[in-house]
């Protein structure tokens, strides 16, 4: 089945369903994965309302939504999942990056305790909370749910650059250079880390280094106008005015 929905045959596959719970939720979830959202939220709610005691064809359901940026159907769906089963993880992660995505920083907080309560490993939703904690500017409990996150994923370069990025906010910024570092090694192309360890160099004052690390998110992003306003400033601090005012004009010009 799963074969035949991935060759792009999903109307049969909806077909063959006739109303099975299993086929209709791989129907989904391929759609998912093709990155057909409408329809998957779709599939998913017709699920939902045939069997009214599945609480993953909710979930998915509320995933879809989100994926739309359409967070507050998203809650309900989460909210329906959950009143059919109070325990289910996702139902609670999910409904807490909903919220945090409406900027009800607060609320995800608590969704993501309680998804935490009931699977302490979940590396994703100790993330997700140091997200939100950031987001309140408690950068401190933010670097310890990423350093939690971190040790049951270390291979996660967003981890790394997330927890490098709420040690800079406390202004431990050799730290947070070294989360960088590490970020960039799992993701050499990670376009955040590189910006954040060059910010994180300027306020060492290591100005050279600074602008190689500018330097490399230009190349990859010629169009990011905040990355050549930044190289601007760091090349100006080095005495290399020309230069730093044709970083400028790039700056204007990709805004």
């Amino acid at each position: 089945m799963r074969r035949l929905l991935l060759d792009g045959k999903i109307a049969k596959g909806l077909n063959l369903a006739n109303g099975n719970a299993d086929i209709l939720f791989e129907v989904g979830v391929v759609l998912e994965q093709k990155g057909d959202y409408e329809a998957a939220e779709r599939v998913f709610r017709k699920l939902a309302y045939l069997y009214p005691g599945n609480a993953d064809a909710w979930n998915n359901a509320g995933v879809a939504l989100m994926n739309l940026g359409n967070h507050r159907e998203a809650v309900k769906c989460f909210d329906s999942a959950l009143a059919i089963n109070p325990s289910h993880v996702g139902g609670w992660s999910n409904k807490g990056i909903a919220l945090r995505n409406l900027g009800d920083h607060h609320e995800a907080i608590e969704c993501y305790k309680k998804a935490l309560d009931l699977d302490p490993e979940r590396a994703g939703a100790w993330s997700s909370m140091g997200v939100a904690l950031t987001k309140l500017g408690r950068n401190r409990e933010a670097a310890e749910c990423y350093d939690k996150a971190i040790k049951l994923r270390p291979g996660r370069a967003e981890a790394w650059n997330n927890k490098g990025a709420a040690l800079a906010r406390i202004g431990k910024h050799r730290e947070a250079m070294q989360c960088y570092d590490k970020a960039i090694r799992l993701d050499p192309n990670h376009i955040e880390a590189w910006k954040n360890k060059g910010a994180a160099l300027t306020r060492l004052g290591n100005f050279v280094e600074a602008a190689k690390c500018y330097g490399k998110v230009v190349e990859t992003k010629p169009h990011d106008s905040e990355a050549w306003y930044s190289m601007g400033v760091v090349l100006a601090k080095l005495g290399r005015t020309q230069e730093a005012a044709k970083c400028y004009e790039k700056a204007v010009k990709t805004n």
